[in-house]
């Protein structure tokens, strides 16, 4: 009766008197005792006495070392020892416990709990070992659930998703990953691995199983961008049109149509590169974006016999030489001028370009190499040798392509 009644003071919060009826109860009774007695124990945390909690739960166990209790005793001690800090002596408990009483819900709780706390003591590969063996061992469970939800984060948080993916899938009746998490997860250990080692092949994977995932347009860029700078061109080309396709954003559309045209220009699949310039051209691409586009389509114009509808295209851009697109359009122009018999027209646009301050060195120097041939065509022969000569003496860069036609044209005037 009187424990009933202390019961009745807890539910109340009055922690006080429920303490007091309990030592009541254990007075009258002390030989089974043992539900009073650790009772009372809790009530002293309830307190914040933690130092008589845990002199009360050691008392209570030395007094009823057989009582169905002992195991709640031990999870209360675990409480008390890491209120006051104590999370060392804790881990400890814990190991009794989970050893001693492993079928237990108790148990179970303090295999969680125990993961919990090396967690938070920073002993992080501890901690997924105490995770991984609640699921492993008690799979069906309550804490296999919130096991898993916490390694996922963990697995997560380090970019180890594909670990996380690969236990739960090794242990029979594990909790469900959900499909979303599935594939997130097997992303961002795809994206790490290709952002840290530079390693392609788990993305590719992910590509080819998840085709139609908001995360795969990401991917494409990726692999495309990946393909592009190692030299793989025609692989790179595929995935950039695949890409377009699939671009749900305007900029990843942009981004998509640029690589396309860039990879088809420098496969000189011209047909391609212009459909793509033009693209980009018709939509909100930035300005870098629509001046590298219509440099584009100036090249495939010309590559097609077009040279007039090339020539305006490059002389639209030609005074923006600090752009790269620019500067190479304003020498393609004077080029174009020169080769369509345009002589004076050709020089006096290579001379307002080599005199723009373009920061674009290589095609200043094609420039006035340009400009040496515009005077020895024209029968000025001295001008001619004397810019190739400035431009040997002067050129700080090493291009093996401004050498040799260096070479090729001095040795031609001895």
């Amino acid at each position: 009766m009187l424990n009933r009644l202390a019961d009745i003071e807890y539910y109340g919060r009055r922690f006080a008197e429920a303490s007091a009826l309990y030592g009541k109860a254990y007075a009258e009774e002390p030989a089974s005792g043992d539900y009073a007695s650790f009772n009372m124990a809790r009530m002293k945390g309830y307190m914040r006495d933690y130092k008589g909690k845990l002199a009360a739960l050691k008392e209570f166990m030395g007094e009823f070392p057989s009582s169905v209790l002992i195991p709640d005793a031990l999870l209360e001690t675990t409480q008390a020892q890491i209120n006051l800090g104590r999370s060392n002596d804790a881990i400890t408990t814990y190991t009794r416990l989970v050893e001693e009483y492993p079928g237990t819900a108790q148990g179970r709780q303090g295999y969680l709990q125990m993961a919990m706390t090396l967690l938070d003591m920073g002993r992080r590969d501890e901690a997924v070992d105490a995770y991984r063996k609640v699921i492993s061992l008690f799979p069906t469970s309550e804490e296999a659930a919130q096991a898993s939800t916490i390694l996922k984060n963990i697995y997560a948080d380090q970019n180890r998703g594909d670990e996380y993916l690969e236990f739960m899938a090794s242990v029979d009746n594990a909790p469900k990953v959900s499909d979303d998490d599935t594939e997130r997860l097997t992303y961002d250990a795809a994206m790490a691995a290709m952002n840290d080692k530079g390693q392609s092949a788990r993305l590719e994977e992910f590509v080819q199983k998840y085709p139609d995932s908001k995360r795969t347009p990401e991917a494409l860029r990726l692999l495309a961008e990946a393909d592009y700078a190692a030299g793989r061109i025609p692989e790179a080309l595929a995935r950039w049109q695949t890409l377009v396709a699939k671009a749900s954003t305007s900029e990843m559309a942009t981004a998509a149509r640029l690589g396309t045209m860039r990879a088809a220009r420098d496969m000189g699949d011209y047909a391609v590169a212009l459909e793509a310039a033009d693209a980009v051209l018709a939509s909100s691409a930035a300005a870098a974006a629509r001046n590298e586009a219509t440099f584009t389509r100036a090249v495939a114009l010309e590559a097609d016999g077009r040279e007039a509808e090339a020539l305006p295209l490059w002389q639209s851009l030609a005074d923006n030489t600090s752009d790269i697109f620019g500067a190479k359009s304003a020498f393609r122009a004077a080029e174009a001028l020169f080769e369509a018999g345009r002589a004076d027209e050709a020089l006096a646009a290579a001379q307002k370009f080599t005199a723009s301050g373009s920061p674009h060195r290589y095609w200043v120097a094609r420039g006035f190499i340009l400009m040496s041939d515009i005077y020895k065509s024209q029968g000025k022969n001295f001008e001619a040798r004397e810019y190739l000569e400035a431009l040997r003496d002067n050129y700080p860069g090493d291009e093996t392509d401004i050498q040799s036609m260096l070479e090729s044209r001095l040795s031609e005037e001895k």
